[in-house]
Formats: C-alpha cells, structure tokens, sequence
C-alpha cells in the first residue's frame, strides 16, 4: 500500500532526552553537513541522505493468502520456514474433507510449507467448546498450542490446555488444567519454547489449580500462572502470582538467553518476587523477565486504561518489545505520553535489564486493538490487530470504512515502513503475524467479506496473508 513513512506521530524516549523525532520528509528538511574541500577546509555543504534508506527496503507487498470458513487465532512459523496456523471451527474443510467439531466447536493446526502448500491438518478437542489462544514452533518444527476448553455443557467451567505436536503432525501430547469449582474459567493464554524444547506457558486460574507442583489458590477473582513443561509434557516449574482484584496474563516470550518474559493486567500490589511490588494503586498491566529457574529479574507497572491486553515480543540485541493500546496518558519510562485523542497504540522498546528505549504510539478517535506481533532478522517489529475509527499510519488519514484489520511495519525509531487496512466492520481483525525466512511477513486473522489486498483476495472467514519485507 505505500513504501515509506512520511509523518508519524511517535513518541520517542529521546524526545523526552531533549531529542528530535526522525522522519523521512523532502529534502529541504534534510540535515546540512560541511564536506571538507581539497585543502581540507569546509567545502560547499551537502546534504545527508534519509535516515530511512539505511533501513533494508520496505514493500509490504501481498503475496499470496489462504482462506477458511473457520475462526483464526494465531500463526507462528519455524525456522524452515514451515508455517503454523491455528484457530476453531463446527464446519469447515481444511484439506481433508468436510469436518465437524464434537462439540460446538474444536480447534484446528494447518502445516504449510513456505511457499504455502498444506502439509497436513490436525483437529482436536473436547466433547463441548475448545478455542486455542496461542500457537508456538521451535527450531525443530515441533508445534505447541494453548486455550481453554469447556468442561461440560451444564456449567461454565473452562480448563486451561496445552498441546504438542511434532512436526510431523503426531500429537506429543495433550494436558487440561483446572479446579474443582463450577462456573471457574482457567485459561492458556501464551506459549513459547526454550533451546531445549522445554515449554513456557502462561495464563489465568481462578479458585485452585495444581499443574503438577501443587495446588495453587488465587488470591482474588483470577490469578496468573507461570508454568514450564517437559517434552514429554511433564510438570517441570509452575508459579502463580497476583493479588485480591483480577489479574491476568496476556503475552509471554522467550529470549535467546533462556530468559522468558510476561505481560499483562494486574492489580495492586502485585509481587513478582523481584522485591518490587509497585507503589501506584491505579497500575493496570506489568511486565516482568523471570530467569529460566522462575525467578523474577525485574519487573515494571504501567497505567494504560487499556481496552484490550498488551503483549511481548523478544527483539535483537537482547532487547524487548511491549505492545497494546491504551486510554489517556501512559508512561512507559520517557515521561508522560498522552494522545490528543486519549485513545491509542503503542509499541515500547526495552534493553535485557528493562531500560526504557523508545515508546511510539498511533492515536485513534475508537476503540483500536494490537495483537501479537513479531520481529524480523533486522530489528524491525510488525503488528496487527483492529480498528474502529479513524488511524493516520503516517501515509495519510484511513477510516473505519477501508476496514477494521490492518498489519503495519515499524523500524526500531518507530518509523512506519508500509502498512495495510482491510476488510470489513464485523469484528475483523489481524490475531497474529509472524516472520519467515528472508523476512517475508505472515498475518492471519478474519475478515467479514470478500476483501482484496493489493493483488491477493481473502475469502470470508478466517485468513492467512503473506507479504514481502
């Protein structure tokens, strides 16, 4: 859709430094610098290129997409490129034939290959609701997917579950989680897998819950869990964290030195163990490093107002992405930041000790939603998710009109790269991207009607979206 970033509205950590935002304006707003002349002395001045033509080049040019009458909730792929979809369905044709789910719905694991030919498709589920959350491939290609499932049809218990697949598509093994208590909804929210193929998973309990270590209580209406799984499925770590409000994990990711990191809402005082239990009795999401022992490094708290959750992502050099929305005035560690239309999304950068980067945001006058995003081999993140109202990526004011799904590129200075909106006004949204090898982008999500993105057509109902760098 477009190429190049002209005007962002970015708050960047310098800014409060007393430091300049960077953009890619025409070239009388280019910086002037003195080149020496033959004797050494100052020449004529020249002007410096665009900070922006360092950058690997930017495209974002639809390539190819896959669509299913069927409910996408994330993507992920592995280092051979092989791609992982995941999502729910009661009706639907993955490649095999018509298939039903048992209950009113069952989820799904579609393997593609790069170049998007179906490898094979698994269903899987309990007698009544199943809906994953979170899909995650290690360098093996071994695939992991996490959500909640209903227990039974005369009550609203839901049990958290985890499942692994080989790549080959042979279930490792499937584990359900969940306490004694009617009506109690416990989650998996997030997962990622360690070196060793070890699993991390994160998400919601509420009442009790014992993962193998014990039995946990929560302490307030829901509570967080931190839980770590052999290859086989067995219980190796499990913690739980949170106070006597609603606290609940939305995002984990695992860092190349083994290190896992977590987002997410969160009452007050909540103790992560690091000895920072938080001051502001107005906080409302976290995010914490824990060792790969449990043991929390650090930790932070924001107040977001946010209308959805925030995520995580590992970036390069160590450093880490936070991500989501919020409503009124945030610091993220530069100062306060506060969109003239109180609402936003934003993307926050951080060093492996928690220092605060860089912050960026992109205002709208609706309700606007970011879900989990990646980061490519340059440093580069890309995001998805949804928008109600009116959002200037920087190319110029786009409306609910041209769509509620959009999936934008950002450099690390927060410097918008291309960016896409599409689809229609029913409860469209990108739920994940992911990076393949050479960079090329993955979005998966839903659409509500035929859409066309660049080239490429999206069949209602859920999608996956490949574009170029």
């Amino acid at each position: 859709m477009h190429d190049r970033a002209v005007g962002l509205l970015i708050l960047l950590a310098g800014c409060s430094q007393g430091g300049a935002t960077q953009g890619t304006g025409p070239a009388s707003d280019l910086a002037m610098v003195e080149q020496p002349g033959p004797d050494g002395g100052g020449g004529l001045p020249d002007l410096t290129p665009p900070a922006d033509l360092a950058l690997p080049a930017a495209e974002g040019k639809p390539l190819w997409a896959r669509s299913y009458n069927a409910q996408v909730e994330d993507v992920a792929t592995a280092v051979d490129g092989s791609i992982y979809l995941t999502g729910s369905f009661s009706n639907a044709d993955f490649g095999d034939g018509p298939v039903s789910s048992s209950g009113s719905s069952d989820c799904f694991l579609i393997k593609f290959d790069k170049l998007g030919q179906r490898q094979w498709a698994k269903t899987f589920g309990r007698a009544y609701s199943d809906v994953p959350r979170k899909v995650s491939a290690d360098k093996d290609g071994n695939v992991a997917v996490v959500g909640y499932s209903l227990r039974s049809a005369a009550t609203g218990t839901h049990d958290a579950f985890v499942t692994e697949y080989a790549a080959t598509g042979a279930q490792r093994f499937f584990r359900t989680y969940g306490g004694p208590t009617v009506n109690a909804v416990d989650v998996g929210i997030s997962t990622g897998f360690a070196a060793d193929g070890s699993l991390w998973v994160t998400g919601g309990f509420e009442d009790t819950i014992d993962f193998g270590g014990g039995t946990f209580t929560s302490a307030g209406s829901r509570d967080i869990y931190l839980l770590k799984l052999s290859t086989t499925g067995a219980h190796l770590l499990s913690k739980r964290f949170g106070f006597t409000s609603y606290d609940q994990s939305s995002g984990l990711t695992v860092m190349s030195d083994g290190d896992v990191v977590v987002a997410g809402s969160a009452g007050y005082p909540i103790d992560f163990g690091d000895g920072n239990v938080g001051t502001n009795p107005s906080v409302d999401a976290f995010l914490v490093r824990f060792a790969p022992s449990g043991v929390a490094r650090w930790s932070k708290r924001f107040v977001q107002r946010q209308y959805s959750v925030s995520t995580v992502v590992a970036g390069n050099g160590g450093t880490i992405w936070y991500v989501g929305d919020f409503n009124g005035s945030v610091d993220f560690g530069g100062g306060p930041r506060t969109p003239s239309t109180n609402r936003a999304i934003f993307w926050a950068q951080y060093s492996g000790t928690g220092a605060h980067l860089g912050s960026f945001m992109l205002p709208s006058n609706n309700g606007i939603y970011l879900t989990n995003p990646a980061v490519d081999s340059t440093g580069q993140i890309v995001m998805g998710g949804r928008a109600d109202g009116d959002i200037d990526f920087g190319f110029g004011n786009t409306v609910a009109a041209a769509g509620q799904s959009f999936v934008f590129k950002s450099a690390a200075d927060g410097r918008v790269r291309w960016a896409h909106r599409f689809g229609g006004s029913s409860s469209d949204e990108v739920k994940g991207t992911a990076i393949l090898p050479g960079d090329q982008v993955v979005a998966a999500g839903l659409v509500s009607k035929s859409t066309q993105v660049g080239t490429v057509g999206l069949s209602p109902y859920g999608f996956m979206l490949t574009l170029t760098p």
